[in-house]
This record gives C-alpha cells, structure tokens and sequence, in this order.
C-alpha cells in the first residue's frame, strides 16, 4: 500500500467516511465539509499518529490532501504507518 492510500485511509478512519470519498486531490475543508474545529481535530490526530508537529503557518498551507501528504514526508523522512485500530487504542 503506498503512503498516500495509508494516508487517505487514515484520513477516512479519524473523519468517519468513506475511503471512496478522498483522494490526492481532495480538498479537506471544502470536499469533506470540515469546519475548523474537524481540521484541528484531524491535524492533532495525524501529528500524534506520525510523531511530529506542525508549525500554525503550515497548517494555513494545507488545502488538499497531497499538501498534507507532503508536509508529512517533509517531517518525517519515513512516517511509520500502523492500523489505526492500535492507534486508537492509545487515546
């Protein structure tokens, strides 16, 4: 699976949507109808599943779901992906 399906898939996983419905070029406020408080939500998520933090101005340059994918690349040279169900199990 590659890193944007892992991506996506987490995506679909935190949202509660279908994976059907995301891909690299979906926008995450506009498309998936995400209002700041679920972008937050999502971006907290994908910071403590990846171990890494965003700065506020990268945030603002995330707009679809391939900007996201590279913010995280950029951080994390080699972002580790796990079944989101062990992730969950964290919380």
């Amino acid at each position: 699976m590659s890193f944007y399906n892992q991506l996506i898939y987490l995506i679909a996983w935190t949202l509660q949507i279908p994976v059907h419905r995301i891909v690299q070029s979906t926008d995450l406020q506009s498309d998936l109808n995400l209002d700041e408080y679920d972008f937050q939500m999502l971006i907290f998520r994908l910071e403590h599943f990846y171990k890494i933090e965003f700065g506020t101005d990268e945030i603002q340059d995330i707009k679809i779901v391939k900007d996201l994918g590279e913010l995280i690349t950029k951080k994390e040279s080699s972002a580790n992906w796990s079944e989101p169900n062990l992730y969950a199990a964290s919380f």
